[in-house]
């Protein structure tokens, strides 16, 4: 169990009086200075000498170039002669001139995406324009940048067996073209004690942060296919925030997150995507349409066939009613039908009647029935 020690709590407290008193000690030493310089070069004035004016204005010329302000969104530091004096906050100091530096860094949440704005990623085959600009951290950089690459892993890693594709069109080995973000804050209480000895600028902190994110994907991308990276992005992403928070640890800064904002398919790997939803759209199309036509043929031929049916049962009907009017067989009346007698006789009647049982046109077929009747009886 923690033991609460007075002495403990009096060092950390001795410490930053320590931090504090340096300071005040400081600026007590610098305005001694200053004033004992006006005061010798007033006094010389006074006696008549010319260099006192000189002295007295250079005094002052000095003195009034030395002052610094850290703005209310900067956390600034004093280092005299290579010794760091005390971190600032916002306000007016004193810093003397030449003989000091007064580094600031800006304390809001600074977010950089990687490998730069997307109006700045040259993804063309032509040679990167050299256009350089000053960046927001005063360094002179190109304006282009080229795309992160990174190649992923085949179907089957980590498969002894050697493992299958599942047929998605993204469980592929292939190269894709990351962007990733990260968000940091720099902490004030530890700008001089950490930040300036371990990293110096912002601008170091991101490009180390930007050289181990490259690397922690190319790691984590390599066992996974594209398909598998899309689906771990969490994971992924987890992994990535932790990394960074361990080489961040002593640089005196907070990462906020660090994850990756899309993988970015390259163009023909986005073309080639599309095209197999194209052809996927294009074979259902087929398929419905020939699904379609099967349906259509088939209502058509149930429609004819239920046609020809009623036909040939209207036919039936018709002819059994031809036979017994005519007090036949109805094997007899299609040899009726069958011969050239018949067929002369039957241009006479009207069809349609006689299939529907309008008698109309029967006393032809008794004339051949009689004629039938003989023809049986003479041979």
């Amino acid at each position: 169990m923690y033991k609460y020690r007075p002495e403990q709590f009096l060092d950390i407290n001795y410490g930053a009086a320590k931090i504090l008193s340096r300071l005040q000690k400081f600026y007590l030493g610098s305005l001694i200075v200053f004033l004992a310089i006006s005061f010798l070069g007033g006094f010389l004035w006074f006696l008549g000498v010319q260099a006192g004016q000189v002295i007295l204005g250079i005094n002052i010329a000095y003195f009034a170039s030395s002052l610094r302000i850290v703005k209310p969104d900067q956390v600034g530091a004093l280092i005299v002669l290579g010794y760091s004096i005390s971190s600032l906050q916002r306000g007016l100091h004193f810093a003397p001139f030449f003989i000091s530096d007064f580094p600031t860094e800006p304390l809001p949440v600074i977010e950089e995406e990687f490998p730069g704005e997307p109006e700045r990623v040259w993804h063309e085959d032509a040679p990167i324009p050299t256009i350089p600009e000053i960046n927001r951290f005063g360094k002179m950089v190109p304006y282009y940048v080229y795309p992160v690459r990174v190649t992923t892993g085949r179907p089957d890693y980590g498969n002894e067996g050697g493992g299958a594709s599942t047929g998605n069109p993204l469980d592929i080995q292939g190269t894709v073209e990351p962007v990733f973000f990260v968000r940091f804050q720099v902490k004030s209480h530890e700008y001089l004690e950490k930040f300036i000895p371990n990293i110096g600028t912002l601008y170091e902190v991101v490009r180390q942060i930007q050289d181990t994110m490259v690397r922690v994907l190319t790691s984590q991308f390599s066992q996974r296919t594209i398909q598998k990276i899309i689906e771990d992005i969490d994971q992924i992403n987890t992994e990535l925030q932790k990394k960074i928070e361990e080489i961040t640890g002593d640089w005196g800064i907070e990462v906020r997150d660090a994850y990756i904002k899309t993988v970015g398919l390259s163009h023909t790997l986005n073309t080639a995507l599309r095209d197999v939803g194209v052809e996927k759209t294009k074979a259902l199309a087929t398929i419905i349409a020939a699904e379609a036509e099967k349906k259509k043929l088939i209502e058509e031929g149930t429609g004819n066939a239920k046609a020809r049916e009623l036909l040939l049962q209207g036919e039936g009907a018709g002819i059994k009613s031809i036979a017994d009017a005519l007090q036949i067989q109805q094997g007899e009346v299609m040899e009726l039908i069958r011969t050239k007698a018949a067929q002369d006789a039957l241009k006479e009647i009207d069809h349609l009647n006689m299939f529907t049982g309008n008698m109309q046109g029967l006393p032809g077929l008794f004339g051949l029935a009689d004629a039938l009747k003989n023809r049986g009886t003479s041979e």
